[in-house]
């Protein structure tokens, strides 16, 4: 009778283990499930179908900062100019 409470007790923590295991990859294959979607729309490049009307406005005055000259400060002569224009000067000046 000795020895069969020895193997139980020896059985004990790799029964232990073995659920541990058997829940841990439960777990990551939920987690994988969970953000295969999202990682699917990143890889694919798709964007959402609907934008909010927020983001769109955004968007229009990003371009505009981006591709337009302005006056931005009149006393110091500061303006702004589109990013093409600002890389091919900074090409310019690196060459000198």
């Amino acid at each position: 009778m000795d020895d069969h409470h020895n193997d139980l007790a020896i059985n004990r923590p790799l029964l232990y283990g073995i659920i541990g295991v058997v829940l841990v990859l439960i777990v990551l294959l939920y987690m994988a499930d969970l953000f295969t979607p999202v990682t699917d729309d990143v890889v694919s490049g798709r964007t959402p179908s609907v934008q909010s009307t927020d983001l769109q406005e955004l968007h229009v005055r990003e371009n505009e900062e981006l591709t337009t000259y302005k006056l931005l400060d009149s006393t110091t002569g500061t303006y702004r100019i589109p990013i093409d224009s600002a890389i091919e000067l900074l090409v310019e000046e690196s060459n000198q």
